[in-house]
């Protein structure tokens, strides 16, 4: 399962893999399990519920930007990774963006997610930049 795809891949590359389960039958809201390699961050969403993906990217924005900065891996998968994985994605990137542009983020660098992998595929950013995350 999850646990060990993460093993696995931390294995491989050396840097942490963090999966984002936004799932609406994912259990308690907003737990985080450890695992070898990396974590899990349990986010349960219903299509639409704008108000909570916000409030779980305002928590988690922060450490799994900080874990692509340093050459970690975030997977985000919902049910059928239509619509709950894609707004968070997309809300993660508006994040990352901010962070990058120095307008209130905390940190620094790294405002571009050109490649994040959610369970519908790669969303591709829009902008021509060649970096792989």
């Amino acid at each position: 399962g999850a646990a060990a795809a993460a093993a696995a891949a931390a294995a491989t590359t050396g840097q942490p893999v963090l999966i984002v389960n936004v799932a609406r039958r994912t259990g308690d809201s907003g737990t985080k399990d450890e695992l070898p390699g990396g974590c899990i961050y349990w986010l349960p969403l219903v299509e639409g519920e704008t108000e909570r993906c916000g409030a779980y990217i305002d928590q988690y924005a922060p450490e799994l930007l900080d874990a692509l900065a340093a050459g970690g891996t975030v997977v985000v998968h919902c049910q059928e990774g239509m619509h709950r994985s894609v707004e968070f994605v997309r809300r993660l990137r508006e994040r990352a963006a901010v962070r990058g542009s120095g307008d209130g983020g905390e940190g620094g660098g790294g405002g571009s997610l050109p490649s994040v992998r959610g369970c519908g595929g790669v969303l591709e950013e829009e902008e021509e930049e060649e970096e792989e995350v």
